[in-house]
């Protein structure tokens, strides 16, 4: 018999929980209308936490913070040159399809949908870093 670890189960989120995510995609409605790329970034970091708040693996969440601090830095970088309004379009999208599975319970799909939004923010990225290069780095 394989040993598998033993993984922390998600934390249930209350109705209060839901509704601070609600406000999130309320504040990006808000946001969107006269982009901003900190307003982009403090909303981004506030729904961090509201996700690493649906785990109880302490380590899990410690390392998730670090890696989105490091990576904001970058972003912080490249704002100048991505679409603000195509990046906060793509992240109310993402908020509201977290929303959509957390409401139902579906904590494995909170997962897979936080990879597939991470994997097009690169994308994205990469596209820009390559119309300002000249280079075809999309592919």
């Amino acid at each position: 018999m394989p040993i598998r670890p033993r993984l922390s189960r998600p934390i249930s989120r209350t109705a209060e929980d839901l509704d601070r995510i609600r406000a999130l995609i309320t504040r990006c409605d808000s946001d969107i209308l006269n982009p901003d790329q900190r307003a982009f970034l403090r909303l981004n970091m506030d729904f961090l936490y509201e996700l690493t708040a649906m785990t109880g693996n302490q380590p899990l969440r410690e390392i998730s913070e670090r890696l989105y601090f490091q990576v904001a830095r970058v972003v912080l970088k490249m704002m100048p040159q991505l679409g603000l309004v195509e990046e906060f379009t793509a992240f109310r999208r993402e908020m509201e399809e977290v929303l959509a599975a957390a409401e139902i319970g579906d904590w494995e799909s909170i997962g897979h949908i936080r990879r597939a939004h991470i994997s097009m923010s690169f994308r994205r990225m990469m596209r820009h870093v390559g119309e300002a290069t000249g280079l075809d780095s999309a592919k």
